[in-house]
């Protein structure tokens, strides 16, 4: 087929016409290999946030590196992996807050902190407000 082609158009090489289709060809290869890496790590945290999830924890259970993972997800989402996964934690204790009547204790244990102290913390330092002001704008 390249041949062909390469008959209807005078002084292209058929050689560098297939190398630039089999570099394209990688390159698009690399590119589809990449997305579902970052889709399938998003789905991943998503299904796990009731576990302490790490980004080692996260790349071991995606196959690689966390240097890999981290660069992957910066490159679709512009956020390093640990970002993605504090923004999924916080949504699941806000998901919590809002839709279940849930102690702090409870929601730490259902979400994998080692204390209703480290939830609070986290959330504190994530959002700039307390869990106590949160739940009061949810009533």
């Amino acid at each position: 087929m390249v041949h062909s082609f390469c008959g209807n158009l005078p002084g292209v090489n058929e050689g560098l016409l297939l190398s630039i289709l089999n570099t394209l060809n990688i390159l698009y290869n690399s590119y589809s290999a990449e997305l579902s890496l970052y889709h399938k790590c998003n789905e991943w945290i998503e299904q796990n946030v009731s576990r302490p999830i790490t980004a080692e924890y996260t790349a071991e259970a995606m196959g690689c590196t966390v240097e890999h993972l981290n660069r992957t997800v910066k490159k679709y989402s512009n956020k390093c992996l640990s970002e993605i996964i504090a923004e999924k934690r916080l949504s699941a204790i806000k998901h919590f807050v809002k839709f279940s009547n849930n102690s702090t204790q409870e929601i730490a244990f259902k979400l994998g902190f080692e204390s209703a102290e480290l939830l609070r913390k986290f959330f504190k330092y994530h959002t700039g407000v307390s869990l106590k002001e949160y739940r009061k704008t949810m009533i």
